[in-house]
């Protein structure tokens, strides 16, 4: 055989071999950007908008805003510390479609940073898809599920707070609601 022919045929091999590692690993790459939220903008609409809303402030040292159509309700099995929210549109019905944005605040005993911890077995989160990594008043947040799913721990690293959404029967969101939280959630220092 040619030498000309073995070099071509090694060449073929080594592309064949390196697409094949490439697509069994795939499931196994992730991908990680740096990227804001996606929030609605300071349009003129939003500034008179925003001038409605409540802030709530928890006593776990956090506050955020909420547009004033929704609720913050204190999940009753969990009265105390930590502490669950919803931020709902309406009064549960016992039959109706609830939807809306919950906060649930877990204790940070492992001193896990936002991605260690979704990494876990504890999260259930499925970083297949990768992963968003961005600023929430100065500490490193992590966004996954199309950013439906945002982790952030607070400054003394003491509580992580997990936002994501509620979707309804129906597919209701309140995607836009959420990032007017995330973008307004700051720590007291």
């Amino acid at each position: 055989m040619n030498k000309k022919y073995i070099i071509t045929y090694l060449l073929i091999a080594l592309v064949i071999y390196f697409a094949f590692v490439f697509y069994t690993n795939k499931s196994q790459i992730q991908k990680v950007t740096h990227d804001p939220i996606p929030s609605i903008g300071m349009t003129e609409e939003y500034e008179e908008y925003s001038k409605s809303f409540k802030t709530y402030e928890s006593k776990l040292g956090y506050s955020f805003q909420y547009p004033s159509h929704l609720y913050v309700m204190e999940d009753p099995e969990l009265i105390g510390t930590p502490e669950r929210l919803f931020i709902l549109p309406t009064a549960p019905e016992p039959k109706g479609s609830i939807y809306g944005v919950v906060i649930s605040i877990g204790v940070n005993d492992e001193n896990m940073s936002p991605v260690e911890w979704l990494k876990g077995p504890d999260s259930g989160a499925d970083l297949s898809d990768g992963y968003n990594v961005f600023d929430i008043d100065g500490q490193e947040a992590v966004s996954v599920e199309g950013g439906t799913w945002v982790v952030v721990n607070t400054p003394d690293n003491k509580y992580r707070l997990s936002i994501a959404l509620l979707p309804g029967e129906d597919g209701t969101l309140l995607f836009t609601e959420e990032g007017i939280i995330i973008s307004s959630l700051v720590f007291n220092r």
